[in-house]
């Protein structure tokens, strides 16, 4: 569905061509829309696809990836037109490639497990603020965790800050206005769910 805030009315568009899935990742580059990913409890399937969506002819066409593994429950975040997309699962294990998308061409990045850091997240949430990305609390390999960890892609290095969310939890809905990130709902991994919002402000 499209949404047109200026009406505040919802429109019915193309359906998704590709397999029904869930913990897939979306992002948008210029005027179009990128879905892929993912995984189908039903069929016991893992994803590896992304479909490409023009609003203009309102057309999905599936483009081609080089990811190493099928996976779920990735992040992504959108820095200068350019897409990054990183975390999530597969097979049970918490994946480290990581590549970025410019809308043309896939390119495999700096692992998350290199320089001695470990940037794997499954259902992380992200956002982006100036020229860096941010992954917040999500899975990691020991459990639902609290650290915000930020992309710098001018030296394509991550760096672990002091700063974490008060409550840890995964799959929460995340954006960033005017220089803040915002964090929301979500849950703890362990049955309890949240209602609450955070606001992060980068300090450097």
């Amino acid at each position: 569905y499209q949404y047109d805030p200026a009406t505040n009315a919802w429109k019915k568009i193309a359906d998704f061509p590709g397999d029904a899935r869930h913990s897939a990742v979306a992002f948008t580059l210029g005027n179009a829309a990128y879905v892929g990913l993912g995984g189908n409890n039903a069929t016991d399937e893992t994803f590896s696809d992304f479909y490409k969506y023009d609003p203009a002819t309102d057309k999905w066409t599936e483009i081609a990836t080089s990811f190493s593994n099928k996976k779920m429950g990735a992040y992504a975040f959108v820095i200068n037109n350019v897409a990054y997309v990183g975390g999530g699962i597969s097979n049970g294990v918490p994946t480290n490639d990581f590549y970025s998308f410019d809308g043309t061409k896939w390119e495999k990045r700096k692992s998350l497990t290199e320089d001695n850091k470990d940037a794997r997240r499954v259902n992380a949430s992200a956002f982006t603020i100036g020229s860096n990305g941010y992954v917040v609390s999500g899975r990691s390999q020991t459990g639902v965790v609290s650290t915000v960890w930020k992309y710098n892609p001018a030296e394509n290095a991550w760096s672990d800050g002091s700063e974490s969310i008060p409550s840890a939890r995964e799959k929460s809905v995340a954006f960033a206005i005017k220089g803040k990130g915002y964090i929301s709902t979500g849950n703890s991994g362990t049955g309890s769910f949240f209602d609450d919002t955070y606001v992060f402000t980068p300090v450097r």
